[in-house]
């Protein structure tokens, strides 16, 4: 199972990769959005697996898991609506599945709104 420093490694690369699409959307032809709003959803997973991990040496094995765990342990109870928001309803799958379009604007506002609150709380429950 991945370390809370594989898990922070991998939040911190999958938000670096939402910046770097999102620096270089007026530059380009190609519009990447819905990849930027997943980075940032894969991001949130791994800040959450990693409070997990380090402060209740949980492993979650799937999305469903997870979310339950979000949901009943009280330090992250107040990011479950932002982690429900960006997996569940709406954005995630809806990013990952579904053919909707997101612009520049939607992504960050969700990275604004829903991914950095999320993972302020979780780098600070982690002191990081």
């Amino acid at each position: 199972m991945p370390s809370e420093a594989a898990h922070i490694a991998k939040a911190e690369r999958n938000e670096r990769f939402c910046d770097s699409v999102t620096r270089n959307l007026a530059s380009s032809q190609e519009r990447y959005h819905d990849w930027a709003v997943t980075g940032l959803f894969y991001s949130s997973l791994h800040y959450v697996d990693a409070y997990l991990d380090v402060g209740l040496g949980l492993h979650p094995e799937s999305h469903i898991q997870r979310r339950g765990l979000v949901a009943k342990v009280h330090q992250l109870r107040s990011i479950e609506r932002l982690y429900t928001t960006l997996y569940l309803y709406l954005i995630s799958l809806e990013a990952r599945y579904g053919i909707s379009t997101f612009t520049e604007a939607d992504v960050l506002d969700i990275r604004d709104s829903y991914f950095m609150p999320l993972r302020d709380h979780v780098r600070a429950l982690l002191a990081i």
